[in-house]
């Protein structure tokens, strides 16, 4: 299950790679790297290298769902030129020792919206995760059309390929897990797409490459984050080591 589209398609394609944005973002601070800090009023925002699109991802909540209290990833991508016509996804999710638990995802499919419950939740992502870790996270979307409930099963599988560093117009990231993401649909509609990110440790997002070859960039933030270190050289100073990050 993963669920990520925008206008003119690109939306579906990323759909995917918000899955393990979810996946990776509430890993417990147990452990020593934290790849998606997940403090309330997180922001990260990644531009299109063509400059046309941004992409806006925020932690949200908390929203309550069968009784338990839940963090909400929001994330959206819009044109530029139109951020008000932002409609983001929504995954729903919960950390705890050994996993990140996810219990719902809405999202927009081909222009419907479409809602993933998980009863019970899936592990979306066992914990810890490193080099070589692969994951699978099935689900099945429940689409409306014309009155009639449709079901869409989805698949997806993750795998981290890489430990890179990454250059974006922020800054340097050192030691980033690169993810490569295979999302599958059956039935009514039936595809396969295939993504890339790069989340920094105890940063998170800075970097993805959509199932259209299109390549976003961190261009701002707006992150507290929980872990001592923060693995960045940014360009306006000489590298450091934060407690809380606040750029924007």
């Amino acid at each position: 299950m993963t669920i990520r589209f925008s206008t003119a398609g690109y939306r579906y394609c990323c759909l995917s790679f918000l899955l393990v944005v979810l996946v990776c973002s509430s890993i417990s601070r147990g452990y020593a790297q934290n790849y998606y800090p997940d403090e309330f009023g997180n922001t990260w925002i990644l531009r299109s290298k063509d400059g046309i699109e941004e992409r806006l991802v925020t932690i949200e909540g908390p929203e309550t769902i069968r009784n338990e209290s839940l963090k909400v990833i929001s994330d959206g991508t819009y044109p530029v030129s139109d951020p008000a016509s932002n409609n983001p996804n929504k995954f729903f999710i919960k950390a705890t020792p050994n996993e990140v638990q996810i219990f719902r995802a809405t999202a927009t499919l081909q222009g419907f919206d479409a809602t993933i419950d998980y009863s019970p939740p899936e592990t979306f992502l066992p914990v810890p995760i490193e080099l070589g870790t692969e994951w699978t996270v099935v689900g099945e979307a429940k689409v409306v059309l014309f009155g009639v409930e449709i079901k869409i099963p989805t698949t997806n599988v993750a795998e981290v390929v890489a430990i890179e560093d990454v250059n974006v117009p922020v800054g340097n990231f050192h030691d980033c897990l690169k993810i490569e993401q295979q999302l599958s649909t059956s039935g009514l509609v039936t595809s396969s797409q295939q993504s890339t990110m790069w989340l920094a440790p105890d940063f998170g997002l800075v970097k993805s490459l959509n199932s259209n070859g299109i390549t976003f960039e961190l261009i701002d933030y707006d992150v507290t984050i929980g872990g001592p270190v923060v693995a960045v050289e940014p360009k306006e100073k000489l590298a450091t080591t934060w407690g809380a990050v606040k750029k924007r």
